[in-house]
C-alpha cells in the first residue's frame, strides 16, 4: 500500500528541511499544495518566527508587496520571453528570473516604494543584454502585470496563481538540475541548487500573501499603470528626438548640397 504522510516525513526537520519533505510529497500532495496557493488556505498556516530574513518573518515587511511586484515583472517578462513555454526550460527560465528579481536572488533585497521595485526590474532586463528586447517589449510586460493585478476576477487569485506557477517552474528547474549534477556533487552544496530552494521558500511566502491581500494587490495594479505610462511617454519622447534630429541631419545635408551647387556657379561666373 501506500505509505502515509507521516511515515514518508519521519525524521525530518520539518522547519529548516522543506527541500526533502517537497521531495517526499506524491504528485497529488503536490498539486494539492499549489491548489491551496492559489485559493488562499496557506496563507493561515503560516507559523510566525522570533526572528530571520523577510520571507521567513511572520511580521510581514511593510517592503513585502514591493518584492511581489517586482517578482511579478519578472514571472511576467520571462513568460513573454519563452511564449509561455517557461516549462520546457524551467532551469534557463528560472535563471532570467533570477537574474531580474533582486528579491528572490539577495536575501536582504528590499525596495523603499513600489515604484522603485518596477523600475530596478526594468533597469536590470535593459542592462542584461541576453535578455534584453526592445522597449517597447518591457512596456508590454507592464501593462501584463497591471492586467494580473487589476483583470476580472480576483486579483489575489491571479496574482497567487501565477506565484504558484513561479513555485512550480523553481521546483522543475532544481528536479533538472539535479539530475544534471547528480554524481557530480550533491544537491545540498551546489549554490544554484540552494539558491533555487531558496527561492522556493520566498515565493511561497508571497503567494500566501498574496492570497489573502486583495487591497494591497488594488494598490500595485495602479502603480504598474502608472510606470506603463511613465514608460510610454519616455518612449514617445526619445522617439521624438530622433526624429527632430533625423530632420536636422537631412536639413543640414540639403543645406551643404545647395551651398555646393551656389558655389559652383559662382565660380563658373568668375570665370
Amino acid at each position: 500500500g501506500v505509505t502515509s504522510l507521516e511515515d514518508r516525513l519521519a525524521g525530518i526537520d520539518l522547519d529548516h528541511d522543506t527541500d526533502k519533505v517537497w521531495d517526499r510529497l506524491s504528485a497529488r500532495e503536490k498539486q494539492e499544495f499549489h491548489r491551496m496557493l492559489e485559493s488562499g488556505e496557506m496563507g493561515g498556516l503560516l507559523a510566525p518566527h522570533d526572528k530571520g530574513p523577510w520571507w521567513e518573518d511572520g511580521n510581514v515587511s511593510p517592503s513585502l508587496p514591493y518584492s511581489v511586484l517586482n517578482l511579478l515583472y519578472s514571472y511576467a517578462y520571462v513568460y513573454r520571453l519563452f511564449n509561455g513555454c517557461h516549462h520546457d526550460l524551467p532551469l534557463q527560465a528560472s535563471q532570467v528570473m533570477l537574474d531580474i528579481c533582486l528579491p528572490l536572488s539577495d536575501d536582504r533585497a528590499s525596495f523603499p516604494t513600489a515604484m522603485e521595485a518596477l523600475s530596478h526590474a526594468l533597469a536590470s532586463v535593459k542592462q542584461n543584454q541576453s535578455v534584453f528586447n526592445s522597449d517597447e517589449f518591457s512596456a508590454s510586460v507592464l501593462s501584463d502585470v497591471s492586467h494580473v493585478l487589476s483583470g476580472p476576477g480576483s486579483s489575489q487569485c491571479r496574482a497567487a496563481r501565477a506565484l504558484s506557477d513561479v513555485h512550480l517552474l523553481l521546483d522543475r528547474a532544481r528536479t533538472q538540475l539535479k539530475a544534471t549534477t547528480k554524481g557530480a556533487r550533491g544537491r545540498r552544496t551546489d549554490p544554484q541548487a540552494k539558491k533555487l530552494w531558496l527561492s522556493k521558500k520566498k515565493v511561497y511566502f508571497m503567494a500566501a500573501w498574496a492570497a489573502e491581500s486583495t487591497e494591497e494587490l488594488r494598490l500595485l495594479a495602479d502603480v504598474a499603470s502608472l510606470k506603463l505610462g511613465e514608460v510610454e511617454a519616455q518612449m514617445g519622447l526619445e522617439k521624438q528626438v530622433k526624429r527632430l534630429e533625423r530632420l536636422e541631419g537631412e536639413g543640414q545635408a540639403t543645406a551643404y548640397h545647395t551651398g555646393s551647387k551656389k558655389t559652383h556657379k559662382l565660380i563658373e561666373e568668375v570665370s
